[in-house]
């Protein structure tokens, strides 16, 4: 068992990858049937992307506040080169994943178009476009829509540097300030859950500040004394928070409406970042969670989160859109869980193999 991870958190890695399973199966699903609007889906499901943010931010903050070869001043440019550099060694472990990723859409669309040399050739194209990240920017149904979900690194990997030279500020009480106020005005008034572009930027550094405002708040809290009583009543806040995002995403259906219609989405941010500050802090019983299993599962998350979609356009291909909704579901979850899991494995061999070597 790794002792730096959480297995509350990766828990939550988990389940948030198979709940954007679920809303892009959803969503793929009903589209083709032409049946997008009297069906039911997780119609803003996307903002669950939100806490994978949220957690990013939150260990990246946490990696700066303990990382031992701080920049030697606290210029603008020294803060800079260390976070660019910190980037790329994040995104050189990312890489083999999201080849993997591209693969797999071109593999879907050779199936779908054909397998000749013309189309080939026309497919061979986009790849670059895709290795380079910038599939965020394609109609969801075009060609790199197959690959959709890369569009999170693709963004990240620019505004990623730009959070981290904030984080090793050391005027962090100005910068939180601004943070706070800043994402309390998006999410409450300008979130549309957007990837294109510029407002997939904004979004993705949105959710790296709550991460960051997580962090500072759960060292604060870290240091207080809690009463046993004290700790039952966080005990129930954090039970409340985790009813509440389930109760909105997929009983009540508040989240199933159009953004526009939906304030909830605001309460379902502040909920995910309350519960986990609860969690983080220790001072909750759920910080006793401490399984290898749940860890390892947290650790397929982003291969989950990359392949699933082409699994599933491939799944649906074959199955030529006859099969029940939820046979269909089960089988592209499982699949794609399992081929995750495959490709983690092979690739974290590979790497411990050359670390050793």
């Amino acid at each position: 068992m790794d002792k730096k991870r959480i297995s509350g958190i990766d828990l939550v890695r988990f389940l948030c990858a198979i709940g954007i399973l679920v809303h892009h199966f959803m969503f793929f699903f009903w589209y083709d049937k032409a049946e997008l609007g009297t069906q039911p889906r997780l119609r803003s499901g996307y903002v669950i992307v939100e806490i994978f943010l949220i957690i990013a931010g939150y260990f990246a903050a946490k990696h700066f506040k303990n990382q031992k070869n701080k920049p030697s001043d606290d210029s603008l440019e020294s803060r800079a080169k260390t976070a660019v550099k910190y980037t790329f060694k994040k995104f050189k472990s990312f890489m083999p994943y999201i080849i993997i990723a591209v693969l797999l859409g071109l593999v879907y669309s050779l199936i779908k178009y054909g397998f000749s040399l013309d189309n080939l050739v026309a497919q061979l194209e986009d790849i670059p476009q895709e290795l380079l990240l910038d599939s965020g920017n394609i109609s969801w149904f075009g060609r790199a829509g197959h690959v959709a979900p890369l569009w999170y690194l693709s963004l990240l990997f620019f505004v990623f540097p730009i959070f981290c030279t904030l984080s090793m500020s050391k005027k962090p009480f100005a910068r939180n300030w601004i943070y706070f106020v800043f994402a309390f005005l998006y999410y409450s008034q300008i979130f549309n859950g957007s990837y294109d572009g510029f407002e997939g930027m904004i979004r993705i550094f949105t959710g790296l500040a709550l991460g960051q405002l997580l962090f500072d708040f759960v060292e604060y809290i870290k240091d207080k004394q809690i009463q046993k009583r004290t700790r039952i009543l966080l005990q129930i806040a954090e039970l409340f928070c985790v009813y509440y995002i389930i109760e909105k995403l997929l009983v009540r259906g508040d989240v199933f409406r159009p953004v526009e219609d939906s304030p909830y989405l605001f309460n379902f941010i502040l909920c995910a970042w309350t519960g986990l500050a609860l969690m983080l802090s220790e001072k909750t019983y759920s910080h006793k969670i401490n399984s290898s299993f749940i860890s390892f599962l947290g650790k397929i998350a982003l291969p989950l989160y990359l392949f699933h979609t082409q699994i599933g356009f491939i799944i649906h291909y074959f199955t030529d859109g006859k099969m029940d909704f939820k046979w269909e579901l089960a089988l592209s979850a499982s699949i794609s869980i399992i081929f995750s899991i495959g490709v983690y494995l092979i690739i974290s061999n590979r790497q411990k193999a050359r670390i050793t070597s």
